[in-house]
């Protein structure tokens, strides 16, 4: 099942946390898989996940603010593939953790510009290619449970992501003809550096593990990986414009 033989993805921000997950997954069901990082020379080891295959993986450099970094990306996994038949918009940052009344422009603007405007152009040139392609495709993007619920200190990285579940739901309807499918992902609280200052303070991690997860604990990137297998292969072709929750529980406690 979720046999990915022959397939090219695109997976942005890749060389570690959840994007990494996803990527050794896609690759474990054979897929050919391109990586990206903002400076991919930062990961020297990232090949080692992959049994230094260079055959079946790609590594970019991809910087998701500049629109022309994205673009030369997906060109450049056509270039070495010969197609692009799915890709992840994975890549993004947290938010400022600054109230809104406190909150900078530039803050707000650095997480829109990242969060919100990076999946955009990913989505976007994924899809002009693949529209090219004339053979169907899968499109996600990771968005986050901070898109159903408020949190104090994180409005920028809230809006960004129920931004992108809009944007897929729109993208979903404009692709439908085409066969390419658009779904996001919203994890919960994962264990990943994002979250290092969460998983830092044993006594706050405690308190969301056991109050506020009703599962009891924590999510690791491989928790979340499944879905982007899932979303990416034949068996998702009749789901699009949804979103696939994994977060143990905490959006309906």
């Amino acid at each position: 099942m979720f046999d990915l033989t022959g397939k090219t993805i695109l997976v942005t921000g890749s060389c570690k946390g959840i994007g990494l997950a996803m990527a050794k997954s896609l690759y474990q069901q054979g897929a050919h898989v391109a990586i990206t990082a903002r400076q991919i020379s930062a990961y020297p080891d990232v090949m080692r996940h992959f049994s230094d295959d260079s055959e079946r993986v790609l590594l970019l450099n991809c910087d998701i603010t500049t629109e022309a970094s994205i673009e030369q990306a997906v060109e450049s996994v056509v270039s070495w593939a010969g197609q692009i038949n799915g890709c992840i918009a994975n890549a993004g940052e947290r938010g400022s953790g600054i109230n809104v009344v406190d909150m900078p422009n530039e803050c707000w603007q650095q997480n829109i510009n990242t969060n919100l405007n990076g999946t955009f152009w990913t989505l976007k040139y994924a899809a002009r290619e693949m529209k090219k392609q004339g053979v169907g495709g899968r499109l996600a993007a990771t968005a986050s449970v901070s898109a159903q619920k408020g949190n104090a200190g994180f409005a920028d990285y809230g809006a960004s992501k129920a931004a992108i579940t809009a944007l897929c739901r729109s993208l979903a309807v404009e692709l439908a003809r085409d066969k390419i499918t658009v779904n996001c992902i919203l994890p919960g609280w994962v264990e990943t550096d994002m979250n290092q200052d969460v998983l830092s303070d044993r006594r706050l991690y405690e308190s969301i593990r056991r109050l506020r997860i009703p599962m009891g604990h924590w999510a690791t990137p491989e928790d979340i990986a499944p879905a982007a297998v899932y979303l990416m292969s034949a068996e998702s072709g009749y789901q699009t414009g949804d979103t696939l929750t994994i977060d143990g529980g905490y959006t309906i406690f």
